[in-house]
């Protein structure tokens, strides 16, 4: 594991961008005031912009309701009916998907194995937490996809 500082982190934007071989990890920042709330039209026509920012095939959310529920998006799958799933974890091996968690005092949690080119993105609030939600992420991903 590396350590990186702060002010080593490139940006984007208002984005903070770890561009790597295989994967990009993204998060927002609050820097240019963008609303991203699903809930509301304009949070969701500014999610709906970063597929054209980041030249994204699709962009998949689900409905975060603070659980141990780890969902599994597949090639093919509708991104408006996934998006009603419940959990609050994502996994795909689906390229040039970006898989995303909204958090305000929750942790996100990245997971990302390059050899089997398989990613997570893990909301863990405390329940989830508390439920170990981040390692049943992990099962899954060697469950599902041979992850090591």
């Amino acid at each position: 594991m590396k350590k990186v500082k702060a002010n080593e982190i490139p940006m984007q934007e208002d984005f903070l961008v770890f561009d790597k071989k295989n994967y990009k990890a993204i998060f927002s920042t609050a820097v240019n005031g963008r609303n991203f709330n699903r809930h509301t039209e304009d949070g969701v026509s500014e999610l709906e912009k970063l597929k054209d920012e980041f030249d994204l095939d699709g962009l998949i959310y689900i409905r975060q309701t603070h659980s141990d529920n780890v969902i599994t998006y597949h090639k093919g799958e509708d991104e408006a009916v996934f998006r009603e799933k419940e959990g609050d974890a994502i996994i795909t091996s689906q390229k040039n998907i970006a898989v995303g968690v909204f958090t305000a005092d929750c942790t996100p949690v990245l997971l990302v194995d390059t050899t089997r080119n398989v990613a997570a993105a893990v909301h863990s609030g405390w329940k989830g937490t508390y439920k170990s939600i981040s390692f049943k992420t992990i099962k899954k991903m060697i469950s599902e996809f041979s992850c090591k």
